[in-house]
């Protein structure tokens, strides 16, 4: 009978409304105990990340992204965190064990982050193996983004179905190359990330003709852990690149290889230019709309004729993969041939027939449905024409 009435007591006092404010402000105070930072713009906004992956509603000025980025790097401290962190830091680093695969997501990243021109850069240093530098001027990074580029499996996009980086792992891949990677992105102030720890760092000095900071260009510092990762190994991997390999992209134009020694040198450029898309009427059963642009290689003859065709998500690939959106769009580039030796153009497949043959194709379904960030249907998968296909 007294334990019941204790418990009616309690529950008395639960619904007077100044004892449920006072536990709530009770509960936040610990919360933020946690976070540290005493209630500051900067402490509810760190919490409010950790919460809702945002910190809207609350706006902070410089002095208050500086202490935030201090808070998000004493998280670290607590072990059941640290310990999250570094076991899916280590399956992150499983899902690519090749070590130019990096690359190609800093690509990635910067195409979904709308950039139109990505710059590698190689820099020596005086001991020990040297840095690889990557510019770009896509969407400025801000403090909401910091969170998830530090954690692995943690991605910004998975909720955009029209970006390529949707799995968390992108960035985390550089993993293979070094260790320590910097971001410096003004007026944000500058920080680094290893092994999913933040740190805050000094800001970069602009680098004439390699990375504007005053127009907010984004830029990465990789310490890289091994000689070998040099100039010569950056090259090789740049060597396999052309237009064809941002046909897919619809913002990326050029990607470069840049010796940042004394005289800052262009080792490689590969870049397109690309027409307006239009709108156009092919047989392709079940496309919603179906676009198609021109694209060209400056200073060659090479053109190719891209078609994007839209088709609402099938059922049995939605159920599989929760993160596709309404649409799927299948991408078909088509070079333009030269004229045979009577002068009349050669006869390629058509765009049409090619999506048919791609969603007949077995092992297109399959890369449908896994949509990998660079498409696992490309170049005549299986019984497909030798053309580039992707699909997304």
């Amino acid at each position: 009978m007294e334990t019941r009435l204790k418990h009616a007591r309690a529950s008395d006092e639960m619904a007077d409304p100044a004892v449920r404010d006072a536990l709530r402000h009770e509960s936040t105070r610990l919360e933020l105990a946690v976070v540290g930072g005493d209630n500051s713009p900067a402490a509810r906004a760190v919490k409010l990340m950790y919460e809702t992956g945002d910190y809207e509603g609350i706006t902070l000025v410089p002095s208050d992204e500086h202490e935030a980025i201090e808070l998000l790097a004493g998280m670290g401290k607590f072990y059941l965190f640290d310990e999250l962190v570094a076991g899916a830091e280590r399956l992150s680093e499983s899902i690519h064990s090749i070590a130019t695969r990096g690359l190609q997501e800093v690509v990635q990243n910067a195409e979904d982050q709308r950039a139109s021109t990505v710059r590698f850069g190689y820099r020596k240093r005086r001991k020990g193996a040297g840095e690889l530098l990557v510019a770009h001027d896509g969407k400025p990074v801000e403090l909401r983004d910091v969170l998830r580029m530090s954690l692995p499996l943690i991605s910004g996009s998975r909720e955009d179905a029209e970006k390529i980086g949707q799995f968390g792992v992108g960035l985390k891949t550089l993993k293979q190359l070094g260790r320590e990677l910097q971001v410096h992105c003004r007026p944000l102030p500058s920080f680094s990330i290893e092994d999913g720890r933040i740190k805050p760092v000094s800001a970069a000095q602009p680098i004439s003709g390699f990375w504007n900071a005053d127009a907010r260009e984004t830029l990465f510092v990789l310490s890289l852990k091994d000689k070998d990762f040099d100039l010569a190994f950056f090259k090789n991997w740049i060597a396999r690149w052309d237009a064809s390999s941002l046909l897919f992209l619809d913002h990326v134009s050029s990607v470069a290889l840049i010796d940042l020694g004394r005289r800052k040198r262009t080792v490689r450029a590969c870049c397109l230019q690309r027409s307006s898309e239009r709108t156009v009427n092919l047989a392709i059963p079940r496309a919603t709309d179906i676009r198609e642009a021109t694209i060209t290689e400056p200073g060659s003859n090479r053109r190719w004729t891209r078609y994007v065709a839209r088709f609402v998500t099938p059922q049995r690939l939605a159920d599989k993969a929760d993160h596709l959106g309404d649409t799927l769009d299948v991408r078909i580039a088509l070079p333009n041939r030269a004229p045979d030796l009577a002068g009349a153009p050669r006869r390629g497949p058509s765009p049409a027939g090619l999506v048919e043959q791609l969603r007949a194709e077995p092992k297109a379904q399959r890369g449908l449905m896994q949509l990998t960030r660079w498409g696992s249907v490309q170049r005549g998968h299986g019984t497909l024409p030798p053309e580039t296909l992707r699909s997304r």
